[in-house]
Parts: C-alpha cells; sequence; structure tokens
C-alpha cells in the first residue's frame, strides 16, 4: 500500500543495508507480517454507557505493577487497544485468576462502581477446585471471618462464604495406570465462594487456611499435587474463575447480572470427576458452555506473551552485556592508571637514588656501569680531600687503567 507499514519496513530495511536481493523477499515479508499479526479479540460479556465487563482469560495481569515481569502483557493495554478508549480497572483478578472483570471508561464511571463494590452493592461469586475432600467441612456451607494482610502487610478484616458441591478422596480421582509418587492427597473438591471483602488473595488465603488450598496455587498450595494436576489432568493455571457478578448500578435501581463459562481447563478437569454430575446440576450453563475465549484468540495471546517474553529476556542480555563491557573498560582503566602511577615511582625513585650511589639513567643508557661508578668514587673522595681538577682527572685515568689491567688478569 502507499502508505502502509509494509512500504515503511521495506523502506527501512533498503536503506540501512545492502541491496536485497530476491531470497530475502521471502524473510522481509515474514517479519512485516509478524509486525501487523492481528491482536486477540477479547470478549466482551456486557457493556453500558461507561463501563463494560470483559473474560479474562488465566495468566494474564490486569495492569502492570510491581509484582509483574518486564514485559509482561496486560488487559488493560489490550481492552484499551480494542476499544480505542481509555480504560481503568475498577476491581482486580490475580494473573492465574480467569472470569468476570469490569473496566470502567471515564474517572466519574470509575469512583462510581468502585463504590458500588465497597459499599456491598455488587455480587461476586466465584468457582474454585481445592484440594482434599471438603465436603465434610464445607458441605453445609461455612462463613471464614479471618483478617487477612492486604498487598502492603497490612492486617484487614476478610469475610467469605464458602459451600462445597462436591468433594472425593485421592483414591476416586487417581486412574488406573497413572502415576502417583508419593503420599499426595489428590481429592479435590469443587467449593463456590463469594466474598463480601475484597483483599488480597483473600479467597486463596481462606481455603488454604482451612487446609484446602486451590488447586495451582504455587503460594498456598503443594507443588507436587500441583504438578501431578498440571500433568496428569492439564490443569494450565490457578484453578480460580469468576463465574458471575451481580452489580446494582444505583441504590435501589437496576441490578445488572452477568455471567462468564468456567474456562477449557477447569471445565474438562470438572467433567471427569465422581461430582461432575451434581456439579452441572448446582452450576447450569457454566460447565458445559463453550470457553468465552475462541481458540484462535488463546493462540495469539500466547505467541504475544512468548514475544514479549523473548524481548523482555533480549533487553535483559543487553542490558547484561553493556554493563560487563562497562565494568571491563572500568576495570582496564584502573589498571592501566596502576601501571602509570608504579612506572612514575620506579623512575622517581632511580633518580633519587642515583645521587647516594646507584647508577644514574646516562649512566645506565650507556652500559658504563663500573666507569660511572669510579666516577662517583672519586668525586666523594674529593670532596673529602680537596682535591683539584687536574687531580681529580688524573685519578681517574689511574683507577681505568688499574680495572682494565685487572680484568685482563683475571681473565
Amino acid at each position: 500500500c502507499a502508505d502502509g507499514g509494509v512500504f515503511q519496513v521495506v523502506r527501512l530495511v533498503s536503506t540501512t543495508s545492502p541491496p536485497l536481493s530476491p531470497r530475502h523477499l521471502p524473510n522481509m515479508l515474514t517479519s512485516a507480517a509478524s509486525l501487523f499479526a492481528a491482536s486477540p479479540s477479547i470478549p466482551i460479556l456486557a457493556r453500558r454507557p461507561g463501563f463494560c465487563v470483559v473474560a479474562k482469560p488465566a495468566g494474564l495481569v490486569v495492569h502492570r505493577n510491581d509484582w509483574s515481569r518486564k514485559g509482561d502483557v496486560a488487559l488493560l493495554q489490550l481492552l484499551r487497544d480494542q476499544l480505542g478508549t481509555q480504560v481503568n480497572p475498577v476491581h482486580r483478578l490475580d494473573a492465574g485468576t480467569s472470569g468476570c472483570l469490569v473496566f470502567a471508561e471515564d474517572s466519574e464511571t470509575t469512583a462510581a462502581l468502585q463504590r458500588a463494590f465497597a459499599s456491598g452493592r455488587v455480587r461476586k461469586t466465584y468457582i474454585a477446585v481445592a484440594r482434599g475432600n471438603a465436603m465434610p467441612t464445607l458441605g453445609e456451607g461455612l462463613v471464614v471471618e479471618r483478617p487477612v494482610r492486604d498487598d502492603k502487610g497490612v492486617l484487614r478484616a476478610a469475610r467469605t462464604e464458602l459451600m462445597c458441591l462436591g468433594g472425593c478422596d485421592g483414591e476416586e480421582v487417581a486412574g488406573e495406570g497413572e502415576a502417583v509418587t508419593g503420599r499426595l492427597n489428590l481429592g479435590a473438591s469443587l467449593v463456590v465462594a463469594e466474598p463480601t471483602t475484597g483483599r488480597f488473595h483473600q479467597i486463596r488465603k481462606h481455603l488454604g487456611g482451612l487446609s484446602h488450598p486451590i488447586l495451582g496455587d504455587a503460594k498456598h498450595g503443594d507443588s507436587r499435587v500441583n504438578r501431578w494436576w498440571r500433568e496428569e489432568r492439564g490443569l494450565r493455571s490457578l484453578a480460580l474463575h469468576c463465574a458471575s457478578l451481580e452489580i446494582e448500578l444505583e441504590e435501589g435501581g437496576e441490578v445488572l447480572q452477568v455471567r462468564c463459562p468456567v474456562r477449557e481447563d477447569i471445565a474438562d478437569l470438572c467433567g471427569r470427576m465422581p461430582w461432575a454430575d451434581a456439579a452441572r446440576a448446582a452450576l447450569p450453563g457454566l460447565l458445559d458452555a463453550p470457553d468465552p475465549w475462541a481458540a484462535d484468540d488463546l493462540a495469539a495471546l500466547e505467541r504475544m506473551k512468548r514475544e514479549a517474553e523473548e524481548r523482555a529476556a533480549g533487553e535483559k542480555r543487553a542490558a547484561r552485556k553493556q554493563r560487563t563491557f562497562a565494568e571491563s573498560k572500568k576495570y582496564e582503566a584502573t589498571r592501566k592508571a596502576q601501571r602509570e602511577e608504579a612506572l612514575g615511582h620506579r623512575r622517581g625513585g632511580g633518580e633519587a637514588a642515583a645521587p647516594a650511589g646507584g647508577v644514574t639513567p646516562a649512566a645506565e643508557e650507556g652500559g658504563g656501569f663500573e666507569e660511572a661508578a669510579e666516577a662517583e668514587a672519586a668525586a666523594a673522595a674529593a670532596s673529602e680531600g680537596g682535591l683539584s681538577a687536574e687531580e681529580i682527572a688524573a685519578n681517574l685515568v689511574r683507577l681505568k687503567k688499574a680495572g682494565r689491567g685487572g680484568r685482563g688478569g683475571r681473565g
């Protein structure tokens, strides 16, 4: 195209590289195509004036923060580019959590929705697959009121309502011939959680405190159990999903209800459990509905994340190389200064020592070490005895003759 990006890429390559031959054309077109690959389309579950509710995938941070890695792809930027407008997250989900997430398009709507969350006019329902059989503990429901520390380490009140819809022991999970090493607790339960407060890792900490951590939770769970569910059951991320939101837009007014079907890996895992039928009956339309994220969009998202990680790793390598180069140059400069300082001391010390009986630089360069020594000895004797210049010259001639004669005799 006349003004498109492909033309600009070709022009950039052609002005900074030697003339291109036809064999370069396929690689050049591939690079240009990767620059303009379509971004993944984020499923929008509901949209109202000023805000929308989207389906967040697992493994994607909502926005970059102190805990995210450099180069992480953020849902905030993807949604902003898709809608063509500025967006703000009204609440947050952990990177490993999937499901309903609210974004506002202006500051006034953001503040209004955050007041609704803070005043209890929003009902959030999560689905979690927890370790172990939780039916004895949570089968009839349980309200956990235990303070948890926020992201700044401050203890804050937290309240979560928990209900177990189905549970089983490890013997009912592992099939015949499946690899089970050690004494792993492979029991699993489907738990519905409704937090009435929104604290940092609240559901994860409350279930972990009951000895039923969420599967895939690296911080509060068992890494060996998580590895088994990942390798044997295909669990890709944290088994926690925000399944529905009920938002009272105005006090005493309309209530917006939004549901997000469970993502594919959790739905497949639940479908293989002994309590699968009971779970489908209790959660109609959530476990059987298709994943809101299309396979192509998930593949595009994974490709984008992989490319971002590779760019970040390349930048890290380049920075490390630059730092090493700078340190080596600094080391060379320091060593050079030390050598020059040492050489200066040696030169200064030789010139100072010569009058006291050492070899002068002129004598050292000429090679007349013995003659210089004799001259200095004669000069010292003259200074002590008060000899004249003629007597000093005669003494030098006599000393030289005696020295040559002595060397000849030794020879």
